[in-house]
């Protein structure tokens, strides 16, 4: 019990390591889908969605792959893995994806679903929100920090 104590310690984020860079709400016509945070850390970046309605991971893995082509950016290794760790969402669940330079882990409600050794998977995938050719620039603002 003690080793797994201790290495729970190990795998989780340095106390204090993310700070809050920037939150908002994603609606889609007159339906509040999630509310999102962003968050910066030394040499890393994480994206949390706190899902406000059900959603299939399949209607999230296609809306991804939709947003990856607007972007340029869809390549099919990549969405073929967010396809297998992708799950159904429930009201009150948060997906949250820890980007560093080495590898993105995927979690859902704190539990490790998967990581991804591709050091352009995160990156790409945070694109969706930050990209300055995201389909939702006003979030996209307001997890910058940089709301009017």
């Amino acid at each position: 019990m003690r080793t797994l104590w201790l290495l729970c310690l190990l795998a989780m984020p340095a106390l204090g390591q993310w700070q809050l860079k920037g939150q908002g709400r994603f609606e889609y016509l007159f339906w509040d889908i999630y509310d999102a945070r962003y968050y910066t850390g030394p040499e890393a970046q994480a994206l949390s969605l706190h899902y406000l309605r059900d959603i299939k991971g399949q209607d999230i893995v296609k809306q991804t792959a939709k947003e990856w082509r607007h972007l340029g950016l869809y390549r099919q290794p990549w969405l073929d893995w967010f396809a297998e760790y992708c799950p159904d969402v429930k009201k009150g669940d948060t997906l949250r994806l820890e980007v560093t330079q080495s590898e993105s882990r995927f979690y859902l409600n704190g539990e490790l679903l998967a990581s991804n050794a591709d050091p352009d998977f995160g990156p790409v995938f945070l694109a969706i929100w930050l990209s300055p050719k995201t389909r939702a620039p006003e979030l996209r603002l307001a997890l910058l920090g940089k709301e009017d």
